[in-house]
């Protein structure tokens, strides 16, 4: 984990989500045998892109979900870290086009058809969420043990079929996915 988060982001100016997801797409197409994926991205929505807002003061995330197209076709290097480096600035240049990391997709998904419809949503959604140690070791907050309940209604429907998220938490990178057991098997 400690090599993810600092010297494998050297190589090519990545931030975690370029890596991860590429990470993701080649796992996604050694399992379907497919290379292309369309990918529901969740962000925090917390990224510094509005200057003239502050939101230091502000309490939570200000959640963006937006699609993606994630592309693992075979490229022409034949070599197999030249394709893994390829992949990784490919993934990278897609997600950094994204005009304020998603922020805002939703409003114009709803007010002009021509940016989505729920026919055609993902069947996956993707949310690294971040570092939960950096606020931990600042004593800003700590984790309870307090059991929360329920967080979702057991009523329901899933809006995907496969659910992945993921954090770093006492110095470890901890991945879930979320799935309908009638639907795939856990050793999938």
């Amino acid at each position: 984990t400690e090599l993810l988060l600092t010297a494998a982001h050297k190589s090519y100016s990545t931030e975690m989500n370029d890596i991860l997801l590429t990470a993701l797409g080649l796992a996604l197409q050694q399992w379907t045998g497919y290379d292309q994926f369309k990918i529901s991205m969740e962000g925090h929505g917390r990224e510094s892109y509005l200057e003239d807002i502050d939101i230091s003061r502000t309490v939570g995330w200000f959640t963006s979900i937006y699609p993606v197209w994630l592309d693992m076709s075979h490229s022409d290097h034949k070599n197999k870290d030249e394709r893994l480096g390829h992949l990784i600035k490919q993934t990278k240049d897609m997600l950094h086009r994204i005009p304020h990391k998603g922020a805002g997709y939703g409003v114009l998904k709803y007010t002009n058809k021509k940016w989505g419809s729920e026919k055609g949503s993902p069947d996956i959604s993707f949310n690294y969420l971040g570092q939960f140690d950096q606020d931990i070791q600042s004593k800003a907050f700590e984790v309870s043990d307090i059991k929360p309940g329920n967080e979702i209604s057991p009523n329901w429907e899933r809006p995907h079929a496969l659910d992945i998220s993921g954090a770093v938490s006492s110095g470890c990178l901890n991945m879930h996915m979320i799935y309908n057991r009638l639907q795939f098997e856990k050793k999938t």
